[in-house]
Parts: structure tokens; C-alpha cells; sequence
């Protein structure tokens, strides 16, 4: 209904048309209260957290773990985590006590493009609830307008002339879609659970992030350790070759010595070819995952001394329930069959009627009238009655996105129980093996020390010793392949338990 429309209303009989104003703002009040009372009607039930039946046991053969039975998990109620809590919650990288490392972990998470498109998508999800939140409340517009035009007139008297009709409208509208079975409210509920699953999809790729530049950093440590030994190595070979070749020379051995320390000698440089090239390509990839230039990044690496850690936090398995909720995958999950849950709910209450609220103030004039003030207002209803299908396609795709929601969420679930047993046994065997690696360290320091003793009194050669020191140099870098390994398998941990 618009301002002419209203100045166009029989006025003639005033008391008339004021009783039958009364009459319907009447009859329009007891609707809006019969509106208010109805509002709040949900076409389906809120949405609940799904149930996931847990292995009875969850248990390890080491001594170092917990038994631990857990009969049904129900995630979302019982969490006490924020999606939107910075990944810096847990900062598990920092029990390394490296300042390097920590400084490369911050700038990935700043940097990185894929973190970057994450924030991206938050924004986009964002604007989507604010505009969705938006239509639930009242719609205001306001419209304007001018027209001049000119009618040829005559009469019998004059000649023909031309007259000039301006007219002038201008109005504010409102408009106002009462949710009665809270298809919008369940719209909003579905945007904002969607901007909560990108909340936590984001903690997930930073946490998926954060490992691999771990992992990074502690690969290159470990292979500029490893190209220090395998200089060594070669060293050693090289002054092995160097003894034969004087002893093939005077007589003392035969040719097949000789070619055999040549060999060793070649393989010892081909294996330090082969670490400097893994080096390199470490550095790139932490230099991709950094965003960092890769001659700033050796700089800044070679300046600190190279080391691994070794003494790191107990690691506290608690229950399976409390810790599957920390993983940000599931967390996301969960949200987003939320939002399919909602989104079905909005498709269903499509098939009821919508009730919207309508007013209007306006002002006209015109130049052959004095300007007048029109104001109004109304009750409209729509149902749908004929649509070949077209809501009946809608909630179906909604209830199939729902159902493939929910089996993600059980697939995740079921993959996290995995995920987390083996990198849990992986852990604690790599953790057997950096012990076992140690003694085996240990013995054959003892013997390069009493080889050593031995050739001091002239009882071994010099090629003897010079053996002992190959062999105590690829036992350390043995060793250091084994410590790799259990920081990897601490970093895997860290990332499956959603730390």
C-alpha cells in the first residue's frame, strides 16, 4: 500500500471511516497478539550432540599409559574450548624451549597463504550471518519521487494551450516477516554454526601447519648434525685409503683392500651429497611453509648452534572423551552438521506460512492540490500451495547434506580413535628406541676408548682405530636418525591429540 493509495480512501463520512479504523486496528491488534503467542513454533526438535559408541577399552601394553574404558562419547556440552581461541591455548612447541622455532611457528601462522585463506573464509562466513541476522529484523525503505508534465487544453473562447501538472510523492515504508515457525531463525543458526565450523577449521589447518614446520626445523637440525658426522666420516675413509694405499705400496696387502677402501670412501661422500641435498630441500620447503626467504632463513638458523632436544613434557593421556574434544576436526565437524541440521529445519518450516507485518508513511503534493500526510499499515500471509517441486527438491537436498554431515562426523570419529592408538604406539616405540640407542652409543664409545688405549701401547694399528672411529661416528649418526624419529612421533602426538 502506497501514500496515493491511501489519499485515494473514502474520507466523505468521517465518524464513519474512524469506527471502521477502529474496527480493524481492533481486529489487527488481536492478530499481532495471536502472532506473538503462536511465535517461538518449531516445526522439529533443537538440535543435539550425537552419540558415538567408543571401543570398551582404550588401552596401550605400556606401562606408561592408562587404562581407560569409555563406553559412549557425547561431544559439544561437556567442551569447555572456544572455536575462537587462538591455537596459542596449548603452544606445545614452546616445551622445546626454542626461540627460533617459536619465532618460525608464529610467523607461519601469520603468513602462511593457506592461514591467510582460512581468515578469508571467516570473514566471508562472517558477512553471511550479518546479512542473514539482518532479515530477521524489520526492513525500512524509504522512496521518493518528482514528475512534471504538460496537457494541451482549449476551450471555445481561447486557443489551444498547454498546462503544467507537478506532483511530488515521497514515503517510508516498513516491513517485517514474522519468523512464526522460525525458518529464519534457523537460517541464522545454520550461518553462524558455518562460521563457527571455518573457526575451527582454521585452528585445524594451523595446528596441521604447526607440525610440518616442527618437523621441518628438526629435519634440518638433524641433517646439518648429520653432515658434521658424515664430514667426519669421509675424513676418516679418506685417511683409511690413505693407510692401505702406503701398506699396498711397501706390499703389506693386496689390491682388493684398496678398492675396498675406495669404495668406502665413495660411498661416504655420496651419502654426504645426498644429506646436503635432503638439507636443501628442507630449507625450502620450512621457507614455503614460512613464507620467509630461504638465504634469510639459513642466516638465521646457522647463527644459533645446533641442537635437539631432549628432555620433553610427560605426555598425559586423559580420557578418550576429554581429548577427542580438543581436536579441532571434530570440533568442526560437529558444527557443521549442526548447520545441516538447521538448514533441513529451515527447508521443512518452507512448507508453512510466512506472516509479514507492512507500513507506510507518505506525503503528496501536487499542483492542483494542497499536499496531504498518508500513513497506514497491514497483515499479509503467504502459503505455498503450487510449486512442481521445488520445496520438496529443496528438503531433500537439505536432509542429504545432513546425512552426509552426520557420517562425516561418525567417520571422523572413528578415524580419530585410530589416529590416535597408533601415534600413540609409535611414540612410545620411538621413545624405547632413543633409550636402546643411547647404550648402543655408550658400548661403542667404550670400545673407540679402549681401541684407542690399545694403540697407544702398540697393540692395534692405526687402520684398526680408524675403523673404531667410522664405526663410533655411524652409531651417532644412527642415533640422531632414532632421536628424529621420536621428535616426530612427539610432533604427531601433539597434532593428534588436537594439542
Amino acid at each position: 500500500m502506497s501514500a496515493r493509495d491511501l489519499i485515494k480512501m473514502p474520507t466523505s463520512s468521517s465518524g464513519c471511516f474512524e469506527s471502521t479504523l477502529w474496527h480493524r486496528g481492533k481486529r489487527i491488534s488481536l492478530i499481532l497478539v495471536g502472532t506473538v503467542l503462536l511465535s517461538g513454533c518449531s516445526v522439529r526438535d533443537p538440535h543435539e550432540s550425537p552419540e558415538v559408541k567408543a571401543p570398551e577399552e582404550w588401552s596401550f601394553s605400556h606401562e606408561d599409559t592408562y587404562h581407560v574404558k569409555d563406553t559412549t562419547i557425547r561431544m559439544g556440552n561437556e567442551s569447555d574450548l572456544s572455536p575462537g581461541d587462538h591455537l596459542k591455548q596449548g603452544a606445545w612447541w614452546q616445551r622445546f624451549n626454542d626461540p627460533v622455532l617459536t619465532q618460525l611457528v608464529d610467523q607461519a601462522i601469520k603468513d602462511n597463504y593457506s592461514s591467510q585463506q582460512a581468515l578469508a573464509r571467516i570473514e566471508h562466513a562472517q558477512g553471511y550471518l550479518e546479512s542473514v541476522h539482518g532479515s530477521r529484523l524489520p526492513q525500512v525503505e524509504a522512496s521518493s519521487k518528482f514528475d512534471r508534465s504538460s496537457m494541451s487544453v482549449s476551450n471555445p473562447t481561447s486557443s489551444r494551450r498547454s498546462k503544467l501538472t507537478s506532483l511530488f510523492e515521497a514515503e517510508i515504508g516498513v516491513s517485517w516477516e514474522l519468523d512464526l515457525f522460525e525458518k529464519l531463525k534457523n537460517e541464522e543458526q545454520a550461518a553462524f554454526k558455518t562460521l563457527e565450523a571455518q573457526e575451527w577449521a582454521r585452528r585445524a589447518l594451523n595446528l596441521i601447519l604447526v607440525a610440518d614446520v616442527c618437523t621441518s626445523y628438526f629435519k634440518i637440525r638433524t641433517l646439518s648434525l648429520a653432515l658434521d658426522l658424515m664430514e667426519d666420516i669421509c675424513k676418516e675413509r679418506a685417511l683409511e685409503l690413505s693407510l692401505v694405499e702406503s701398506q699396498y705400496e711397501v706390499g703389506l696387502v693386496d689390491g682388493t683392500k684398496v678398492l675396498k677402501s675406495q669404495m668406502n670412501l665413495e660411498g661416504a661422500n655420496k651419502r654426504r651429497f645426498a644429506i646436503h641435498q635432503s638439507l636443501h630441500h628442507n630449507f625450502t620447503v620450512l621457507s614455503l611453509l614460512t613464507t620467509r626467504p630461504l638465504s634469510g632463513l639459513k642466516t638465521t638458523m646457522e647463527r644459533e648452534s645446533h641442537h635437539l632436544p631432549t628432555d620433553l613434557p610427560l605426555v598425559v593421556l586423559d580420557r578418550f572423551a576429554k581429548v577427542v574434544q580438543k581436536r579441532p576436526d571434530l570440533q568442526e565437524a560437529q558444527s557443521e552438521l549442526a548447520a545441516s541440521y538447521a538448514l533441513t529445519t529451515a527447508a521443512m518450516a518452507s512448507f508453512y506460512p510466512s506472516i509479514s507485518l507492512s507500513g507506510v508513511f507518505g506525503y503528496i503534493d501536487s499542483s492542483r492540490s494542497v499536499g496531504q500526510l498518508a500513513y497506514g499499515g497491514g497483515i499479509g500471509a503467504l502459503l505455498p500451495l503450487l510449486n512442481f517441486g521445488v520445496l520438496e527438491g529443496r528438503l531433500s537436498q537439505a536432509q542429504a547434506a545432513e546425512k552426509q554431515a552426520l557420517l562425516s562426523f561418525q567417520e571422523g570419529m572413528l578415524k580419530a580413535f585410530l589416529e590416535i592408538e597408533q601415534t600413540v604406539t609409535k611414540f612410545l616405540e620411538a621413545k624405547a628406541q632413543v633409550a636402546l640407542s643411547a647404550q648402543l652409543v655408550a658400548q661403542r664409545q667404550d670400545i673407540f676408548a679402549l681401541s684407542q688405549d690399545r694403540v697407544d701401547v702398540g697393540l692395534e694399528s692405526q687402520e684398526v682405530l680408524s675403523g673404531e672411529t667410522v664405526a663410533l661416528l655411524e652409531e651417532r649418526m644412527e642415533a640422531l636418525n632414532v632421536h628424529q624419529s621420536f621428535l616426530e612421533g612427539y610432533i604427531q602426538l601433539m597434532k593428534a591429540l588436537g594439542e
